[in-house]
């Protein structure tokens, strides 16, 4: 006769066989949902794309170019102004201001009074931009000055 446990072995068989399509259709579920779940998100991650990119963009502000003197040996700069409705700001780039000293701005109103714009370090060799704000408005600035820390005048500005 048949060995022992034959029987049981093959309708265990059968029984793991008829499993499986079960099991398949569970994969394919998870699958199809997963699929779904990514396209969902590919889609919303396009949509977020597009939208980014086709937002409204605000104008550059107005650039005023303002002639730059230099007082101090080694230094070069340059500057723009632009005109807000709180106040002026200078745009100032340059090089050779001594690395590690605090260098001040102030903005000079048309009688004369001096109002502080901000303060920067200098950074050497190296290129420098920054930019610093005043109250003062534009049509009432005059021009501005740059101090270092012992206060001699490093480079000003007569608009």
């Amino acid at each position: 006769g048949p060995p022992p446990g034959l029987g049981d072995a093959v309708l265990a068989r059968i029984a793991a066989e008829g499993a499986r399509p079960a099991d398949l259709d569970a994969r394919r579920s998870r699958r199809t949902r997963l699929a779904a779940v990514a396209a969902a998100v590919a889609i919303a991650a396009a949509a977020f794309g597009v939208g980014w990119l086709s937002r409204p963009m605000p104008p550059a502000p107005p650039l005023e170019q303002v002639a730059v003197e230099v007082a101090a040996q080694g230094v070069r700069a340059t500057a723009d102004v632009v005109p807000h409705t709180w106040g002026v700001e200078v745009k100032l780039s340059g090089e050779g201001f001594a690395a590690g000293e605090v260098y001040r701005l102030s903005v000079r109103d048309e009688a004369g009074n001096e109002v502080p714009a901000g303060e920067f370090l200098g950074v050497g060799a190296q290129q420098l931009d920054c930019n610093l704000n005043s109250s003062v408005l534009r049509e009432d600035a005059a021009g501005f000055e740059v101090v270092d820390a012992s206060g001699a005048v490093v480079l000003s500005s007569t608009f």
